[in-house]
């Protein structure tokens, strides 16, 4: 590979923003990429063969990248941060996609809000898998590595060619890609929040009889816990991310490398550091209210399951004062019985009048305890 294709995305917000197709060459890829004021690229990668091998090895070559920065970016384990470099940003955060029936289920036409009425998930099938997205953010473009391209970016596209992200440069392209990434991980938050609320409904609707609510339960705290760690250092790595944070290396650079190559384009009195800062801690705040409605969720999970084993232990209580109570009443007649069955003489033995005793002594108390078991409800 001599050269790669790059969206450019040129223009002022007077004239219009264009998008276009160009070639670059990878020995010119460092620089074209570290030019301020020009067009900003967007290199789009699919990483198929690994950080060793294939397209995205050797534009890690040419851009210059470090084996320790391509194992820990690139590698099949990264963990999601943020890093800062000398002249660029580095990131790997991982996307929630649906793969299961039950999940895919619930996607209708509302991209922002899954469908309530979806199946449960069974135990033994995922339903999210993630797709690990890379990027380097430099003054001139950006640089994303997807694991696989099963995480669409074409909205992403979309918006940065309607001048969402086109006046902050790189920068708010690289926001482009966050924010659509927080979107994914609020939908499977939201599938989980619904899978919560039936799984809570059959909880009280099946009055403590199991009705496959373990099997539920179990499949659900599953999906809870990968999305959990996929989604937990996600509001960190935004603020990282955010213009002067940490040690202003990187960061500044290429927010002010924005707001430089726009500045033309901007009304007066708006700094493109200052709204790239505002665009990252709003995207912050969005992702840690996913975040903490997980933890909310674990916590409702766990309560849900409780709340099944007690009302489990409550049916064991009722059946078991049922068999007492009607145990109670069998005794009755299984004792006059035993009496008069007994192989000695006894009053009225092999007479009428026995006989009636016997009946009597079988129906008076019988109906007696059961009267009263039913009125204490034990039957």
């Amino acid at each position: 590979m001599t050269t790669v294709r790059c969206l450019s995305l040129s223009g002022t917000t007077d004239d219009g923003w264009s998008l276009s197709e160009v070639e670059v060459p990878l020995e010119d890829l460092r620089s074209r990429l570290s030019r301020r004021g020009g067009p900003t690229l967007w290199l789009d990668l699919v990483q198929d063969d690994g950080p060793d091998g294939g397209d995205v090895a050797e534009v890690a070559e040419a851009l210059g990248l470090r084996g320790t920065e391509i194992e820990g970016i690139l590698g099949r384990h990264a963990r999601a941060k943020a890093v800062h470099r000398t002249d660029h940003l580095a990131f790997v955060v991982y996307a929630p996609v649906p793969v299961g029936e039950a999940v895919r289920a619930a996607r209708g036409e509302d991209p922002e809000a899954p469908k309530e009425d979806a199946p449960q998930p069974r135990r033994g099938e995922d339903q999210f898998r993630a797709t690990r997205i890379a990027g380097f953010v430099h003054p001139g473009g950006v640089v994303t590595v997807r694991s696989d391209d099963a995480f669409d970016l074409a909205p992403v596209r979309e918006d940065w060619a309607h001048d969402e992200g086109a006046p902050l440069g790189a920068s708010g392209l690289a926001h482009l890609v966050l924010d659509a990434v927080v979107d994914a991980q609020f939908w499977a938050a939201q599938w989980m929040d619904d899978r919560l609320d039936d799984l809570e409904d059959d909880v009280f609707e099946a009055a403590g009889r199991s009705a496959g609510i373990e099997n539920v339960a179990a499949a659900l705290r599953g999906e809870l816990t990968r999305l959990r760690r996929w989604i937990q250092p996600m509001a960190s790595v935004i603020d990282r991310l955010r213009p002067g944070t940490d040690d202003g290396r990187g960061s500044a650079d290429t927010a002010h490398g924005a707001a430089q190559a726009s500045s033309s384009d901007r009304p007066e009195g708006l700094d493109g550091t200052l709204e790239l800062r505002s665009l990252h801690a709003e995207l912050a705040d969005h992702a840690a209210r996913t975040e903490e409605w997980l933890d909310s969720q674990h916590e409702t999970l766990t309560s849900v399951v409780q709340t099944h084993l007690a009302l489990q232990d409550q049916h064991l209580n009722v059946v078991m004062r049922k068999l007492a109570g009607w145990a109670a009443v069998v005794s009755i007649p299984t004792l006059v019985t035993g009496w008069f069955g007994i192989n000695v003489p006894y009053p009225g033995f092999g007479s009428p009048v026995g006989l009636a005793i016997a009946a009597v002594l079988v129906l008076v108390p019988t109906l007696a305890v059961g009267i009263l078991m039913r009125r204490a409800r034990w039957i």
